[in-house]
């Protein structure tokens, strides 16, 4: 096993496919602009549930990361069933891209892929329970556009990467918008994916999307040899 594979469960998609791209790897900073979909989802009522477990010292503590690893785990497997490659976790929240790079897919075809995936989402943990009967609920925003994925540093061979641009900004304030358990889409995403999908508007161009959408076959990342 080279040291590509063993990377490919830690690091997201997108660096593999740069590094097995550049099989020298990073000799300077260097930024790269993509189209792509863009999902962020936040957990609702993480707060409350750390409180309530943090009474119970230890005990509580590896209660509060089964709980999550069980959370996350059921949008983390939709997420990649559907193509998305996660980038980056943020205490309680998830940011999943669907770029082009990874897919030989229009915009278009990305945003419903990440609009579906969101729906499944909510659907599949609209219900889910745990010990604590305190509710845990998925807000979801979802945008599409320009992504730069930036390479910094160098300094001793570290490197530091994030993603920035219009899309990302649309996800985030898509997912402010939204409500506990339902998924906020920007005006470009939504643009994108009208008339497959259902949804009633909020404000500022920002629409709620609902389910049922259309139905999209799942689109796994394909393997880059």
């Amino acid at each position: 096993m080279n040291l590509l594979d063993t990377l490919a469960s830690y690091v997201p998609q997108i660096i593999l496919h740069h590094l097995r791209a550049h099989p020298g790897g990073l000799t300077d900073p260097f930024s790269e602009s993509r189209q792509a979909a863009t999902f962020f989802a936040d957990i609702s009522g993480f707060t409350p549930l750390t409180e309530r477990l943090a009474q119970s010292g230890p005990d509580g503590a590896e209660r509060l990361a089964s709980i999550l690893n069980e959370y996350f785990g059921t949008l983390i497997n939709l997420v990649h069933e559907y193509g998305g490659d996660i980038v980056k976790f943020a205490g309680d929240a998830l940011l999943a891209v669907w770029p082009d790079t990874l897919h030989e897919k229009t915009l278009p075809e990305l945003t419903a892929l990440a609009a579906q995936c969101a729906i499944q989402a909510q659907m599949a943990l609209r219900e889910y329970k745990n010990d604590t009967h305190l509710r845990l609920a998925l807000r979801i925003g979802i945008g599409a556009g320009e992504v730069l994925n930036v390479h910094l540093g160098g300094k001793h061979n570290r490197w530091e990467f994030f993603l920035t641009g219009d899309g990302l900004v649309q996800a985030s304030s898509a997912e402010k918008m939204a409500q506990p358990g339902t998924i906020a889409i920007s005006p470009k995403a939504w643009a994108l994916i009208q008339p497959q999908f259902q949804g009633t508007p909020i404000e500022n161009g920002f629409y709620e999307l609902h389910p049922p959408g259309a139905e999209i076959s799942p689109c796994p990342i394909p393997t880059v040899e």
